[in-house]
């Protein structure tokens, strides 16, 4: 065999150079430390460990079955189409009102926010940020404001009126939801004061070497 020859089976990674022994065996090391890991890992699960079994269910298994954002991103989406229905069955029953612009986004963010985040009937107190801006400080954006208030108040009360509120809470059990309010506790009662006693009342009174009064106080019978 020459000199130029590599005599190591990892030799060929590196460029025909002959790496350390200490990274090789670091790297076999490595491998089978890894293996053992994973074999263990997979004993674990097979026979029952609850840690593991616990980290599957809510890393694998529960976001299968329900995963909050993805739902939510479906569930608004679900309701924005509802309000576009809504919104043309008005235009259908009204067609002489003007539905500008600004009234369609307040009326689908109405019904959006009743249906998907469980707000109120009651009109909301501001439009949106971008009614808020110095280029919106003028008659025509304080009416487009205003008209964004009056869709999102509408939306609201056909939300309301749907129905459509009850199916989207999960329903609980009727041990849970009938439950009796707790008791009220009844806070403890002062304790009596002590009535005051009768006797002489003295007076002491301390005086210094010049014979002026320090201190006079009064206490009662000892």
């Amino acid at each position: 065999m020459s000199a130029t020859t590599p005599t190591f089976a990892y030799a060929r990674r590196f460029g025909g150079k002959r790496p350390c022994r200490l990274a090789v065996w670091m790297t076999v090391l490595m491998g089978w430390m890894l293996c053992g890991c994973l074999i263990l890992s997979g004993g674990l699960i097979l026979s029952g460990c609850s840690m593991y079994q616990a980290g599957f269910e809510n890393l694998i298994v529960a976001p299968s079955q329900f995963h909050l954002h993805k739902d939510r991103r479906a569930t608004e989406r679900y309701h924005r189409e509802l309000a576009a229905e809504a919104l043309a069955e008005l235009q259908q029953t009204h067609p002489r009102r003007d539905y500008t612009v600004d009234y369609r986004a307040g009326y689908e963010a109405g019904v959006v926010d009743y249906l998907t985040n469980g707000g109120t009937t009651a009109p909301p107190l501001l439009p949106p940020r971008y009614y808020w801006t110095l280029g919106a400080r003028t008659t025509t954006e304080h009416s487009a404001a205003q008209q964004w208030l009056s869709g999102a108040t509408d939306g609201r009360a056909h939300a309301e009126s749907s129905g459509l509120r009850s199916l989207a809470v999960v329903p609980a059990s009727p041990v849970i939801s009938n439950a009796s309010p707790p008791l009220p506790t009844r806070s403890p009662s002062p304790e009596a004061l002590p009535p005051p006693r009768d006797g002489p009342v003295f007076t002491e009174q301390v005086s210094d070497s010049a014979g002026r009064v320090k201190l006079d106080r009064t206490r009662g019978s000892p």
